[in-house]
């Protein structure tokens, strides 16, 4: 896939994945224990660690700060669990993925990008984890770029669905119970391989859908905000 990602009218072209999360974007990858979380850490570690510039004192981290954020975290997600010093391991599956997005919506990113974030999880925790990207995508300055095979997720919420099989797009339209809204979210129903890998996978794919979704009808390929 190839095209060009604009975002606040600027060409995104990042070099790391600290610099897409300094301009707002945030990516949450499909391999939960090999991708996602730091398995010999507790929550707090595994909740702050992409956003400590905010719990520094002077040139030091603050203790007392992030564990005041990872309490917030478990409260606002949900979070089944003993407190915010419980290993990571402790948790099921489904509340680690909590301490995933929740770590994320602490960098407080305009742009949420997911790679099968429900796949295996149980029916109610799964229900959870839509509810909670439901409310992110509220507010209108949020956009949401989600794959998942999971076909009743995607009619839960999306309003715009993609398919695509090796590479090609085989279906694209609006969800018929609501009409498309570009601030809103955009699920891509994937079989086979997401196209890319990566923060800059995600941007050529995002790019390349985009661009054939016409979300602002011009020649370029932008996600507007």
């Amino acid at each position: 896939a190839a095209g060009r990602v604009y975002f606040k009218n600027r060409l995104m072209n990042f070099n790391n994945a600290k610099e897409a999360i300094e301009h707002g974007f945030a990516l949450i990858t499909e391999e939960r224990k090999a991708n996602g979380l730091f398995l010999k850490c507790d929550l707090t570690f595994n909740t702050t660690i992409a956003n400590l510039n905010q719990y520094k004192t002077g040139m030091a981290l603050s203790n007392p700060k992030m564990v005041k954020a990872t309490n917030k975290e478990i409260k606002i997600m949900h979070t089944k669990c003993m407190g915010p010093d419980d290993m990571i391991t402790s948790l099921s599956g489904g509340n680690q993925q909590k301490v995933i997005i929740g770590r994320w919506l602490l960098t407080e990113p305009d742009v949420l990008l997911l790679d099968e974030p429900t796949s295996g999880l149980d029916p109610v925790v799964r229900d959870e984890v839509l509810d909670l990207l439901y409310d992110f995508m509220q507010d209108e300055n949020h956009a949401i770029l989600l794959s998942s095979h999971i076909t009743s997720d995607l009619d839960k919420i999306a309003d715009e669905i993609t398919f695509i099989h090796k590479g090609e797009v085989l279906l694209s339209e609006p969800d018929e119970h609501e009409p498309f809204r570009k601030t809103d979210i955009v699920s891509f129903g994937c079989q086979g391989h997401f196209i890319g890998e990566g923060i800059s996978g995600y941007l050529h794919a995002a790019a390349y859908l985009t661009q054939l979704l016409r979300l602002d009808g011009s020649a370029h390929t932008h996600l507007v905000m």
